[in-house]
């Protein structure tokens, strides 16, 4: 019987996966909201509402202010990217030897154009889709931050009452420790994006200030998510000569040895750790699973998913004495 439940229950997860992690994206955001406005509401003093509404306000100030002094450059270096990492990738392929030219979309007939019309349709709705999703998440959290009792007695509810104890040590738990992954990785993002971005703009980059927001958003990927950022700074290096590139080959090598050998343990000395190895395999397990959503949240999956193992599993049913990872005693 209990065999049968775990292969209904794998099999709804499957089903439903998507609609799942969106509802853990929005409870990421709440995390975030509730993080950033709790020391306001402590030491104003005031209301949680309230604070979380000044949060809220702040936030969006901020990126308003960003758009309106750096929307230009910032839109002006993507285009840049999006036109010339093609054209240097192609031109660095052709010299390895590796024809591109068998993609030829200047050729196109009457089926052709009907086919495109059809990309262009499904590209739109699928930006549509991904705008409403942003959306929805941001909204959901907002909701989840305002009244976050509410929602963790709705949890609780769905287990029986002799489990009341241990859901509710669950869901403090794992709130505490994505809190401070989430946290600490916000902080990583940001001081790898400023690096980044002075040192590309010492080494005389174009769009380095594109490059860097573009370092600083895959820093949330683990291990996979610095290399692929790597990729378009260096191709556009090298499309500004030898010395360029190989100048910033060496930035994005030595960023990524600070940040291995420094910034990660400083981090993570106060925050939640996520071994390599498991980062990778988060990536693997969840892309495979959810595709790029999955890959996109599979480090706080991990987190959410250490922290059941060490709390259901490795201290309550096997009885080890561990700390959950997360937790204020765990931190220390």
């Amino acid at each position: 019987m209990r065999i049968a439940l775990l292969g209904v229950g794998l099999l709804v997860l499957w089903q439903a996966g998507g609609m799942l992690l969106l509802v853990f994206a929005a409870c990421l955001v709440a995390v975030v909201l509730h993080a950033l406005s709790r020391p306001l509401a402590r030491f104003a003093p005031m209301a949680h509402g309230y604070a979380l509404a000044i949060t809220v306000i702040a936030i969006l100030g901020a990126m308003a202010a960003a758009i309106a002094f750096l929307g230009v450059q910032i839109r002006g270096d993507f285009e840049f990217l999006v036109a010339e990492v093609p054209k240097t990738l192609d031109r660095e392929l052709g010299r390895i030897g590796i024809d591109t030219s068998a993609i030829d979309l200047g050729k196109l007939d009457s089926g052709s154009w009907t086919g495109m019309l059809g990309g262009l349709a499904n590209y739109t709705g699928a930006a549509v889709s991904v705008a409403m999703n942003t959306f929805l998440v941001v909204v959901g959290g907002v909701f989840l931050a305002a009244q976050p009792r509410l929602y963790r007695h709705i949890v609780v509810y769905l287990f029986p009452k002799r489990m009341c104890r241990t859901t509710l040590s669950v869901l403090n738990n794992t709130g505490a420790a994505l809190r401070r992954w989430m946290l600490g990785q916000i902080l990583l993002m940001a001081g790898i994006g400023v690096i980044t971005t002075l040192g590309l703009m010492l080494i005389g980059v174009p769009s380095a200030l594109g490059l860097g927001i573009l370092a600083a958003f895959l820093e949330f990927i683990p291990v996979a998510g610095p290399v692929i950022a790597a990729v378009p700074g260096v191709l556009v290096g090298f499309s500004n000569g030898f010395d360029v590139g190989m100048w910033t080959l060496a930035l994005y090598i030595g960023v990524q040895q600070i940040e291995s050998s420094f910034v990660i343990p400083m981090v993570q000395r106060h925050t939640v750790s996520l071994a390599p190895a498991l980062g990778l395999l988060a990536i693997i397990v969840f892309g495979f699973w959810f595709g790029a959503l999955g890959v996109m949240l599979s480090a706080p999956l991990a987190v959410f998913l250490q922290v059941l193992v060490a709390q259901l599993y490795s201290r309550d049913l096997l009885g080890w004495k561990i700390d959950i990872p997360g937790t204020a005693r765990a931190g220390q």
